[in-house]
């Protein structure tokens, strides 16, 4: 059954007048914010402010620390010189400011010290998950568990930007919306992007001060109308192949650095998984091609099976003899996998230039794998390499382990995630 969007949730979307959002990080707790008001009050009273902050100021730890340290240090600059009577109140307002500064930040440092379990429970979730579509539709809502309402999972194939996945908190429809504007405007990672750093740098971002930067994707954020997010890249087969942007629009607060540690560990589990499951979906249908050899699918007259290289599985071998056989006469085994995406955009009668922006690579790099390819598949330039490639079979699968999109693995969803 499809999730609804909450009434309360679409009124507060369209009353949204494009504030800035003025808490950074979690929130202070009530207990703690109640404390840091009362110590601001007796302040203001003690020192004779004008009016002290209110809970509007103090939203966060940092606000709250940045607080105390100003009472600290104007409450001990009229310690010196000052009446007795006074001189008692004084006293008693810097024991409570210094009090009110330890638990604040033992409640920042709880939240650290919780770090690692929080990431280990949103992961949980997705541990029983033995599909790549799957994981892809239930991470962003794991993701979320986190501490965040919002989240869209991208997969990057020829350097093309694709969001797939997304879940908004109580609103399918706008998770739906804002996969729309991505898939609508896709972008490449060529540099003009803030999100070419995750992909080069493999690191996680903090994202702030949205308004009018030409380097964002404008679609996505226009139609999310955030303020601020952290985005984290999803490694799988040694590489960047996808990455997870989130915020926190509901409850109105910017994501710190913590946030972005949170994500990326959660990140580093995810391309785990999908790496795994990747394996496991290959693993079952070579297992079902066992199968049917071993059921006389390679009987006498039958077309040959191929698992990956030519002749495995024909009737000259038995069904297990495949297994030996599988990449033994396949130059791609010889090749890196950055190595194969080269040679597969020099098929495509791609430069050298034309290739590193493809791939987000320096033009230098891109010539240093030429050469390594022509080396291994023994030709003497690049037309014999891409011949003897595409002789192999080479064009026409993807390498066993290796599913023929995301650049790498593919994901294989298009659809705003509703928790299901």
């Amino acid at each position: 059954m499809a999730q609804l969007t909450d009434p309360r949730i679409m009124s507060v979307r369209e009353a949204d007048t494009g504030a800035p959002w003025l808490v950074n990080g979690h929130r202070l707790s009530t207990d703690r914010l109640d404390e840091v008001l009362a110590v601001a009050a007796t302040t203001a009273a003690v020192l004779g402010w004008d009016s002290p902050p209110g809970p509007e100021q103090l939203g966060d730890h940092r606000a709250a620390a940045d607080l105390l340290r100003r009472t600290w240090r104007e409450a001990t600059a009229v310690v010196r010189g000052a009446e007795p009577g006074r001189l008692d109140q004084l006293i008693t307002l810097l024991s409570e400011i210094k009090a009110a500064e330890e638990r604040v930040r033992d409640e920042l440092l709880e939240r650290q010290r919780s770090a690692a379990r929080v990431v280990r429970d949103a992961l949980s979730v997705l541990r029983e998950v033995d599909t790549v579509t799957q994981l892809s539709r239930r991470a962003p809502l794991a993701a979320t568990t986190m501490g965040f309402d919002r989240a869209v999972l991208s997969r990057i194939e020829q350097s093309v930007w694709l969001p797939e996945t997304a879940y908004v908190a109580k609103d399918p429809e706008w998770a739906e919306q804002i996969l729309r504007a991505g898939r609508e405007q896709p972008r490449t990672l060529d540099g003009s992007l803030l999100e070419t750093q995750i992909v080069r740098r493999n690191r996680a971002l903090v994202v702030n001060d949205l308004a009018g930067r030409a380097n964002l994707h404008r679609a996505l954020v226009d139609t999310s109308l955030t303020r601020s997010y952290v985005a984290a890249p999803i490694v799988g087969w040694g590489r960047v192949i996808g990455f997870v942007h989130a915020d926190c629009y509901h409850r109105r607060r910017n994501p710190d650095a913590m946030d972005r540690d949170l994500l990326w560990m959660f990140c580093e589990g995810l391309g785990t998984l999908i790496t795994r499951a990747t394996a496991l979906e290959e693993l079952a249908r070579l297992r079902a091609e066992l199968r049917r050899l071993a059921d006389g699918g390679y009987r006498a007259g039958a077309d040959p099976v191929c698992l990956g290289a030519p002749g495995a599985g024909s009737a000259e071998n038995g069904p297990l003899d495949a297994l030996d056989d599988l990449g033994s006469a396949d130059p791609e085994l010889a090749l890196t996998r950055r190595e194969l995406d080269v040679l597969r955009l020099m098929s495509g009668g791609r430069t050298n230039a034309q290739i590193a922006r493809r791939l987000v690579i320096a033009e230098g790099t891109v010539k240093s794998h030429v050469k390594h390819i022509l080396r291994k598949l023994d030709a003497a330039n690049r037309a014999e390499a891409v011949s003897r490639w595409l002789r192999s079979g080479g064009a026409g699968g993807a390498r066993p382990g290796y599913p023929p999109s995301w650049d790498g693995p593919t994901y294989g969803v298009s659809q705003a995630s509703n928790g299901r």
